[in-house]
């Protein structure tokens, strides 16, 4: 019979492998701050993500809410490869983005920290788990700061 999805087995138990030792991450992300939403498989970008809401927005569906999404994309438009992001909302003035130990901020299209995953596979792999958490965990921080404006 004809084959249920065109992609080769390998790619899709990568693609498992990216999830499966992501929830974990996000898990813990999550469990730190008290406005952290389940994670969830957000079906707009197939990314995986928790959102932390640090204020509601005043009506349903409105922007005025400030929030920080952490999560991984397995490749997008903008960067093919996957990729752990950190996105503050309101998107802070890039002027104001601090340093990060490792990954970059993107300010094409949308503000947020990035890691690509070619960054945390030229580590050993014992040392890849260490790398996406400490990432998340510097990003997540210093996105709530550049929200409450610390």
């Amino acid at each position: 019979g004809e084959a249920l999805f065109k992609y080769p087995a390998e790619s899709l138990a990568e693609l498992h492998a990216y999830f499966a030792n992501t929830y974990p991450l996000l898990e813990e992300i999550a469990a730190k701050h008290s406005g952290a939403s389940k994670i969830s498989v957000w079906p707009h970008h197939f990314d995986m993500a928790t959102l932390i809401t640090l204020r509601e927005p005043t009506e349903a569906g409105g922007e005025d809410g400030q929030s920080v999404g952490a999560g991984l994309s397995p490749g997008d438009g903008g960067n093919p490869l996957p990729y752990w992001y950190v996105t503050p909302w309101p998107y802070p003035d890039a002027a104001r983005l601090p340093t990060l130990s490792a990954g970059r901020w993107n300010t094409d299209g949308w503000v947020g920290a990035q890691l690509d995953a070619r960054d945390v596979f030229a580590l050993p792999s014992d040392q890849q788990a260490a790398a996406v958490r400490a990432f998340l965990t510097e990003a997540v921080q210093a996105s709530v700061d550049l929200i409450r404006g610390v």
